[in-house]
Parts: C-alpha cells; sequence; structure tokens
C-alpha cells in the first residue's frame, strides 16, 4: 500500500486532499514542510501531495530537499498558485494541480506516481 503525506499549512484543503488520497493509501498530513521533514525518520512517503506557498519552507523547497536527499518520493503539488507550475519540472514533480483539487485528476496523479515507483533506475552499463 503506497504511503502518502498531505503538506498543506490551510487545514480545511489538507483534510480534502487527505480524504480524496485515503481511498488509495494510508495518509498522513502535516500542517509544514518542517513537519514533514521530521517525520522523515519515521519513514519516507511514497508521494508527497504538497501545497506551495506556506510560513517556512515552501513545497518547491521541499521537494528539492527530498531530491537532495536522494530520496525517491514522488511530488504532486496541489495548490491555487498557477506561477510555479514550471518550476515543478525542476524537482520532477508528477503532477501540478490547482486547487481546488478535482478527484479525476488526483487519481490521475497518484497513478503516474504508481507507475514512477515501480519503474527501475536508469542504469549505464561500461
Amino acid at each position: 500500500m503506497l504511503q502518502i503525506a498531505v503538506c498543506d499549512d490551510e487545514r480545511a484543503a489538507a483534510d480534502l486532499i487527505a480524504g480524496l488520497a485515503r481511498d488509495w493509501a494510508r495518509v498522513d498530513t502535516f500542517a509544514s514542510a518542517d513537519a514533514l521533514l521530521f517525520s522523515l525518520d519515521d519513514g519516507v512517503p511514497d508521494v508527497a501531495l504538497l501545497d506551495i506557498e506556506m510560513p517556512g519552507a515552501s513545497g518547491m523547497e521541499l521537494a528539492r530537499l527530498l531530491r537532495e536527499l536522494g530520496e525517491r518520493t514522488q511530488a504532486v503539488f496541489v495548490t491555487g498558485i498557477i506561477d510555479h507550475v514550471f518550476d515543478g519540472y525542476g524537482v520532477d514533480a508528477v503532477s501540478y494541480l490547482l486547487k481546488p483539487a478535482r478527484a479525476d485528476r488526483l487519481f490521475l496523479a497518484l497513478d503516474r506516481a504508481r507507475e514512477r515507483l515501480g519503474r527501475a533506475e536508469p542504469v549505464l552499463v561500461v
């Protein structure tokens, strides 16, 4: 079963997204990037559903940090701000969804994330 982390400082938005994602996987919610980072000692989520603008570190900064740490967590941005859509490519995001997230689009993004998790890492044979 997939482990999903929802990181959003807006409680109502986090609850809505988590409620939809619970049909798919085990879900934990976090009100900040720092809270999610502190939880990594207990295990790394397979998928992170991230808001972008939050107090402290942004969702984009969190996704970059996860990549720097070498984590394979699949990032899906769920935000009300369209301005950062192209920045998601820099962190190899699965998808960029605008709030309020529609269930069908969220489920498509989770399908893609699950496919990526099952994909073997590229190997260079010399």
